[in-house]
């Protein structure tokens, strides 16, 4: 990737005001400006004390230029506080800011975006890879025109001090230099390597410790404990390959160190022992030589850092600019829709391989239960993910109320259709501010004790109970009645059930049945099962013939 197009994707990312941004800039610029001159400075003084104060033996000097000394130390402290904070407060700001835009573009995307990426890949991304902008947008930038100024400017000092130990110096500056382009170059696909391993170990880290329990059910530990251990091993080789390429930048600046300090103390004391330069210079010189080595490395250190932000930079990209999104519309009613419901020779397949689905047309009414049963693989589910548009038809059309499902508004659509998921999802957060409300427990009162949740042991009313993340303190029966009841709450004029009873005893599944034919009227219901029992309620049933698509209305 070219400079050029880096700059280009990088401001694109974080979607800065360029008033603001340069304002700020600015700001944090002049703060590191002036803690910079105070530190280069500040060595001078030392000279000055010793030649024109302990050699001399004035100590009225001596006084004089150790008080400046001390202010310009005090000025130091003062503004490397001030630059820290708003260097931090600023690159918070942007990190943030592109967190909530990621996130935001993360629901927008379709089934096809998950069926790209890994879960773990855009949690690295979200949770590492956009921290890094912190430091790259704003004090890097501030540092890198501090530092080339310093450069230039101790360099010139020292050669108007001593032309042929200046000249050497800045010589061996331009060897380093190249020999960081080169670390560069490499360490740009250790990072590449590294990034993959670490997306990997996220996704199977997040995906074991999310299903622990059913893991330890089922036997798995053993198997997941090698296979993690294996993961490590592997993360911790990438790591220090990366490690040992990083380090090369660190031993090519030390060794610049050491040896221009050697050289400068060698020719120095040549000039000492000739009565041409002052012990007190010489002094001062070599202090110069060790304050030109710090930002000569941090410039390499950020030509370095850029590299390694490339392939980084790319991941960001490709995520928050993928296209593989939910259809925008921007139709939405003052009302709540009907919630009749139009598929039209519907034909819809996954990743451009067979069809699923192939001419499916149906009509879904207000006021019915409908029942869709099928083998595993006949597209039941699918048609939850044309109907909410996580997936978007190949042929055919949807349409609500007689309006193309394309054309609605996302987020208005979300108001007018509630799914209770396959595995019963409950956002734990939002669960337990219900939970938190008097007026909303008393109302859930009567529901669990007409649902039988009291029997499992659990008892919600009671104490500071909440929902776990994952839902790992109740069962996947507790876990259903609980979707149920917050589907109902929603009251949305579309309900689609996926597998409701599916955990349920036969007791409880009754109960459920009997709760959605009273308090579900007037809705358009669709119940996606393989239990017979809650069909029983449904004015149809729509049978999905595995990969056909076709359907027999029984």
């Amino acid at each position: 990737m070219e400079l050029k197009t880096f700059l280009k994707r990088l401001l694109k990312i974080v979607d800065i005001e360029k008033k603001k941004y340069i304002v700020n800039q600015i700001k944090c610029f002049s703060f590191l400006m002036i803690y910079t001159i105070a530190s280069v400075i500040f060595p001078s003084f030392l000279s000055k004390i010793v030649d024109l104060g302990v050699v001399m033996g004035d100590v009225s000097n001596i006084v004089l230029y150790t008080t400046e000394m001390l202010i310009c130390g005090i000025l130091m402290v003062i503004f490397y506080y001030l630059q820290k904070v708003f260097f931090f407060k600023f690159g918070n700001d942007i990190v943030l800011r592109t967190k909530q835009k990621l996130y935001k573009k993360l629901n927008t995307v379709d089934i096809q975006f998950w069926n790209q990426y890994k879960v773990g890949d855009v949690l690295t991304i979200l949770d590492n890879d956009i921290e890094k902008l912190q430091e790259l947008l704003t004090s890097d930038i501030s540092e890198l025109v501090v530092n080339i100024c310093l450069c230039i400017g101790i360099s010139s000092y020292i050669i108007i001090l001593n032309p042929k130990i200046g000249i050497l110096v800045v010589v061996m500056s331009i060897i380093f230099a190249f020999i960081q382009r080169k670390v560069a170059n490499k360490s740009k696909e250790r990072m590449k390597k590294l990034r993959v391993t670490m997306g990997d170990f996220n996704s199977f880290s997040t995906e074991t410790i999310n299903n622990m329990p059913s893991l330890q059910m089922t036997g798995k530990t053993q198997y997941i404990k090698k296979m993690y251990a294996d993961k490590c091993d592997e993360l911790a080789k990438e790591g220090l390959d990366f490690t040992k390429t990083m380090c090369t930048v660190g031993m090519t600046g030390m060794s610049f160190n050491v040896l221009a300090i050697v050289i400068v103390l060698i020719l120095g004391a040549v000039d000492v022992s000739n009565n041409l330069i002052s012990v007190g210079l010489l002094f001062s010189m070599t202090i110069y030589v060790q304050r030109l080595y710090s930002p000569i490395v941090s410039i390499g250190n950020m030509f370095v850092k850029i590299k390694n932000f490339f392939p980084l930079l790319d991941n960001i990209y490709n995520v928050m600019f993928n296209e593989k999104n939910i259809i925008k519309g921007d139709y939405k009613h003052s009302s709540e829709l009907m919630g009749n419901i139009s598929f039209d020779n519907v034909w819809f397949g996954y990743n451009n391989e067979r069809f699923i689905l192939k001419g499916f047309t149906e009509t879904f009414n207000r006021g019915e239960i409908i029942g869709i049963v099928g083998n595993n693989g006949s597209g039941k589910t699918t048609l939850v993910r044309l109907l909410t548009k996580l997936c978007t038809v190949e042929r055919g059309k949807i349409e609500i109320d007689g309006i193309d499902i394309n054309t609605f508004d996302m987020e208005y659509l979300q108001t007018q259709i509630g799914v209770m998921t396959q595995n019963s999802y409950l956002l734990a957060e939002e669960f337990n501010n219900i939970l938190k409300s008097e007026k909303e427990l008393n109302k859930m009162k009567k529901f669990l004790e007409e649902m039988n949740f009291y029997e499992s042991g659990n008892s919600i009313l009671k104490g500071n109970f909440e929902v776990k993340e994952n839902n790992l303190n109740i069962s996947g029966g507790e876990a259903q009645k609980l979707a149920l009841y917050k589907l109902y709450l929603d009251n949305k004029p579309i309900c689609v059930l996926d597998e409701p009873t599916a955990a349920l005893d036969s007791n409880s599944e009754e109960k459920m049945i009997e709760f959605i034919k009273n308090h579900f009227k007037e809705k358009t219901v669709i119940i996606i099962t393989h239990k017979p029992q809650i069909l029983k309620i449904c004015n149809r049933i729509i049978k999905l013939e595995l990969h056909e698509g076709g359907k027999m209305t029984v």
